[in-house]
C-alpha cells in the first residue's frame, strides 16, 4: 500500500502542489505588471497635466500684450494623445470621481487648445483669463489628486511641482486686481466687475490651497514678479 502510495499519488500531488504554486507566482507577477501599468499611467498623466499647466502660465505672461494689441493670444495643441493612450487604464482603475476629475482637466485643456470661447466676447480680458483660470484650477484638481492616488494607494512618494500652478494664479488675481481698478461701480460695468471678481476669487482660492501644501508664491505687482 504505501509503496502504490508513493508510486501513484505521490507525483500526482507534487503536480497539483507544484501547479498551485506556479499558478500563484503568475497571478502575483501579473498582479505586479499590472500595477505597474497602473502607476505609469498616472505618472504619465500626472506630468502631462503639469506641462499643460506649463504652457498656460507662459500664455497668461503673453495675454494682456495680445488683448492690448486688440488681438487674441495664441494657444497650442491640447497634449491630449497622451491621456487617450491611457484612457482605458484610468477608466478601469479610477473612480468615477477621479475619472470625472481628469475628464474635466482634457476637456478645459481642449478648450484652450481650440482658443475657448474667446472671440465674440466685449471683454477679452473676462473671457481670456477666465478660460485660463478655468483650465488651470481643473488641471491643479486633477494634478493633486493623481499624486495622492499614488502615494496613498500605491505607496509611491511623488514630489509635486506647485510652482508652476502658484505662477498662474498668483499672476491672474494680480492682473484681475489690475483689472478691477479701471472698472468702476456704475451699473454698465457691475457685470463685468463681477465676472472679474469671480475669476480672481478662485485665484484666490487655489493661492490659499498652495499656501496649505507648503508653496509660498512669488510676489506679483504691476505684472511683475518680485524675487
Amino acid at each position: 500500500m504505501g509503496s502504490w502510495w508513493h508510486v501513484m499519488v505521490g507525483p500526482l500531488v507534487g503536480t497539483v502542489v507544484g501547479a498551485a504554486v506556479t499558478a500563484l507566482v503568475a497571478e502575483r507577477r501579473a498582479r505586479r505588471e499590472e500595477q505597474k501599468l497602473i502607476v505609469e499611467a498616472l505618472a504619465a498623466v500626472r506630468t502631462e497635466l503639469l506641462v499643460g499647466a506649463n504652457r498656460i502660465g507662459g500664455s497668461v505672461i503673453s495675454a494682456p500684450t495680445f488683448i492690448q494689441w486688440g488681438q487674441l493670444p495664441p494657444v497650442t495643441d491640447d497634449l491630449s494623445l497622451m491621456y487617450r493612450t491611457h484612457a482605458a487604464v484610468l477608466h478601469t482603475h479610477l473612480s468615477a470621481s477621479d475619472v470625472l476629475t481628469v475628464t474635466v482637466a482634457y476637456s478645459w485643456l481642449m478648450q484652450y487648445s481650440r482658443g475657448g470661447h474667446v472671440s465674440g466676447v466685449p471683454s477679452r480680458f473676462i473671457s481670456v483669463f477666465d478660460l485660463y483660470m478655468s483650465v488651470t484650477n481643473a488641471l491643479y484638481n486633477a494634478y493633486t489628486r493623481m499624486g495622492e492616488i499614488l502615494e496613498a494607494d500605491y505607496g509611491l512618494h511623488v514630489g509635486s511641482e506647485f510652482a508652476v500652478f502658484g505662477f498662474a494664479a498668483y499672476w491672474i488675481a494680480n492682473l484681475c486686481e489690475g483689472e478691477l481698478k479701471t472698472r468702476s461701480d456704475a451699473d454698465a460695468n457691475a457685470e463685468e466687475r463681477e465676472k472679474v471678481l469671480n475669476i480672481k476669487a478662485l485665484a484666490e482660492r487655489m493661492k490659499t490651497d498652495l499656501k496649505k501644501s507648503g508653496f509660498e508664491g512669488p510676489e506679483v505687482v504691476d505684472g511683475h514678479a518680485k524675487p
